[in-house]
């Protein structure tokens, strides 16, 4: 049986986490929490997106390999907790999402901005940190046991979450 990341995503977004996090971003706990309930699926299916050819997933295989090393996405309330990693994540996340939304990024910042009360700068913000967050999360789960990571690996695990959408 497939792993629901999206799930798996959603339940490292605990309550005390969501409330670091919104601290972060200056907005409330309860828009804060509905931002990440409507983003982490947008950000899965941009992922999905990219993935599902062999030269989108060696992009992302790429990408990964650039991804901010002292950022525990087992301790996320860590993360948003300390204003220097906050900052790498959103900061590592505004290039990661401009590269994979283009044009289209105001659109999904719309998005996340209309479900969750968040104005669009903030839900900008949000999906940027949630980006290299769930990226992270597909790397560990897509690398082999000898720790490297394949684009066909990520494309595989990237496509067996068609259904969790």
């Amino acid at each position: 049986m497939d792993q629901n990341l999206i799930k798996l995503l959603s339940e490292q977004m605990t309550p005390q986490v969501v409330d670091k996090l919104s601290g972060v971003l200056g907005e409330s706990k309860a828009n804060t929490n509905k931002g990440v309930e409507a983003a982490i699926p947008g950000v899965m299916a941009t992922l999905m997106q990219k993935g599902a050819t062999q030269s989108g997933a060696d992009d992302l295989v790429s990408m990964m390999g650039s991804l901010p090393s002292n950022i525990d996405v087992n301790n996320l309330g860590a993360v948003f907790g300390n204003k220097d990693k906050s900052k790498t994540l959103q900061n590592a996340g505004t290039g990661i999402v401009s590269s994979l939304l283009g044009r289209n990024q105001n659109k999904m910042f719309d998005f996340v901005a209309k479900a969750s009360g968040m104005g669009k700068a903030k839900s900008g913000n949000l999906f940027g940190m949630l980006t290299p967050i769930a990226m992270m999360v597909l790397k560990n789960k897509a690398s082999g046991s000898d720790g490297k990571l394949s684009a066909g690996g990520l494309s595989s695990l990237l496509s067996s979450q068609q259904g969790f959408l």
